[in-house]
């Protein structure tokens, strides 16, 4: 390699980078599952607690929509950041999606064929697009993280109001 470095210590490289994204996948999943879990607990609190329609007035019902919305879109965001990503930038023997459109015989024969290099690339394009799904899936984090805060407000609010009810 023109760097000096050796195609074994970048192929070391690569798979560790691979790995370490791979990691990063499993502490998205973590994150949103505590905001599915806030999300989904506040619906249910605000359906278990919701008076029948005949006592809502138009307070209630703003409070209310404002807080479903935002919930919602909570939700929505944690869909969108768990809804999987297929596209690869190439025909990967790494990656699962292309690999198994392969029969066993081709891909052994594939695999045990490549050079050093070739590996070296396959990993790197890997590390690439696996970056790329996670810079994806933590933008929608973050915002159901947004969602999820300008909820709260609302939220306690919807359920000052519909405990007024049930308390009279």
């Amino acid at each position: 390699m023109a760097n000096g470095t050796s195609v074994e210590k970048q192929l070391d490289l690569a798979e560790k980078n691979l790995d370490r994204l791979l990691e990063w996948v499993t502490r998205f999943d973590s994150k949103t599952s505590v905001v599915l879990g806030l999300d989904t607990g506040m619906l249910g609190a605000i359906g278990a607690l919701a008076p029948a329609a005949r006592f809502w007035d138009s307070l209630m019902l703003v409070f209310a929509i404002l807080t479903m919305f935002f919930l919602s879109m909570g939700l929505l965001f944690v869909f969108l950041g768990n809804y999987p990503r297929l596209k690869s930038p190439n025909d990967s023997l790494f990656y699962f999606g292309s690999a198994c459109r392969k029969d066993l015989n081709q891909y052994k024969q594939e695999f045990c064929k490549r050079v050093p290099e070739e590996h070296l690339q396959d990993l790197l394009e890997q590390c690439h697009r696996n970056s790329e799904i996670l810079d994806h899936k933590f933008s929608y984090l973050s915002w159901a993280y947004v969602v999820l805060f300008a909820s709260v407000i609302p939220w306690a609010v919807t359920i000052i109001l519909f405990r007024s009810v049930s308390s009279v």
